[in-house]
């Protein structure tokens, strides 16, 4: 059997072609980045501990199409059910490439404040400008499992739909959003939220939230309907695999009880919208709490502050205080700053000195392009 060395925790290989990003070779046969052989071994890196071993699993689209991952002899295949549907997205181009660098358009204090905090200020949902933001995703959601059949599919599998209905319409977890733009100069943008743009790399505000997820919003409605599908249909067939794997009752209540939470279709429909929104072009920083798993885990639930805004008070969460760690960095890299239509002179002076006088020499300033005066 072929042996295969890898990092374990850390994607390092990537295939094109099927969209994989993973940290073992791609599964799909006769592919030049995988192997021709249907299983492998993968070394432990504890020193007398049995390898693992890994066999090419055929998975079913509802029209018959097929995909294909290394399913573990040892691992259910719960601990991969993200990172092949996320595959899957890239494959069937389901959301848009991923821009190198993203901007937050806020207020001159706004800008000041996250300067100087060296955070960002994460926004509870229910207060953001679309009033319906998650409600949104999860209505979606809602409407697609009362209009699939999964028990004619998978009939093992049939009892997940009505419980993540009923969770989904009894949830209190709590999601926290900042959100940003893949356009640095945009007029919608600048008449909405505010004076300053500030430029982030993705990579760097990735790291900066611990157990965050950064990706760009889907407003297209076919698409929303594919990826809700493919994840449904994906957990369905992965909660078959694994009840095979280990048949006895207390494996199958491990199971259902993994099976049931649904903060990882939180993770999918955080990041649905109404396509009327798509001028936005945004992008989104979500941290869920399920407060079970904080419970579970002995961990602290992130303190909740409140400002005034608009005539209301808005609760949010400051990025920094979040998982909090002694030993944790918070990496917090600014790249550039966009200034809004008709900034003078005195205003980029202004930013110039107040960005110096916090260590931030590097970042370039520039004005904004848009014709128009305010």
């Amino acid at each position: 059997m072929k042996k295969y060395y890898s990092n374990r925790f850390y994607p390092e290989n990537q295939c094109e072609e099927h969209g994989i990003v993973s940290n073992l070779p791609c599964p799909w046969p006769l592919c030049p980045n995988g192997f021709e052989d249907e299983e492998f071994e993968q070394a432990s890196p504890i020193d007398g501990k049995k390898p693992d071993i890994y066999t090419r699993h055929k998975w079913n689209y509802p029209n018959g199409d097929s995909y294909y991952t290394w399913e573990s002899n040892k691992e259910p295949s719960w601990f991969s059910i993200q990172q092949t549907f996320w595959n899957e997205v890239k494959r069937n181009n389901l959301i848009e490439p991923i821009n190198e660098t993203v901007y937050h358009y806020t207020s001159l204090e706004g800008f000041m404040g996250i300067v100087q905090s060296k955070s960002l200020w994460m926004t509870d949902y229910s207060y953001l400008n679309d009033t319906k933001e998650i409600v949104y995703g999860i209505d979606t959601a809602l409407e697609l499992m009362d209009n699939i059949r999964i028990s004619d599919h998978f009939p093992r599998a049939g009892e997940l739909i009505p419980k993540w209905k009923e969770n989904l319409l009894d949830d209190d977890n709590r999601v926290v959003i900042a959100s940003f733009s893949g356009n640095s100069d945009s007029l919608n943008q600048w008449l909405s939220y505010g004076t300053v743009a500030i430029g982030f790399e993705v990579r760097d505000l990735a790291l900066h939230v611990d157990q965050s997820r950064l990706r760009p919003i889907v407003y297209d409605k076919e698409k929303q309907k594919q990826m809700m599908e493919m994840y449904l249909f994906h957990t369905c067939q992965a909660y078959q695999l694994d009840l095979k794997k280990k048949g006895n009752k207390r494996w199958k209540k491990i199971m259902n009880d993994t099976y049931y939470k649904i903060d990882r279709l939180f993770d999918l429909i955080s990041f649905f919208k109404n396509p009327a929104f798509k001028f936005e072009e945004e992008y989104r920083l979500i941290h869920i709490e399920d407060k079970k798993i904080y419970e579970d885990f002995g961990l602290q639930i992130a303190p909740k502050h409140f400002r005034s805004a608009n005539g209301k008070i808005i609760p949010y969460t400051i990025s920094t205080e979040i998982l909090t760690n002694p030993d944790r960095n918070y990496p917090f890299v600014i790249k550039e700053i966009i200034l809004a239509p008709g900034s003078d002179s005195l205003l980029e002076h202004g930013v110039r000195d107040f960005l110096d006088s916090n260590g931030l020499t590097s970042v370039a300033i520039h004005r904004s392009k848009t014709p128009f005066r305010p």
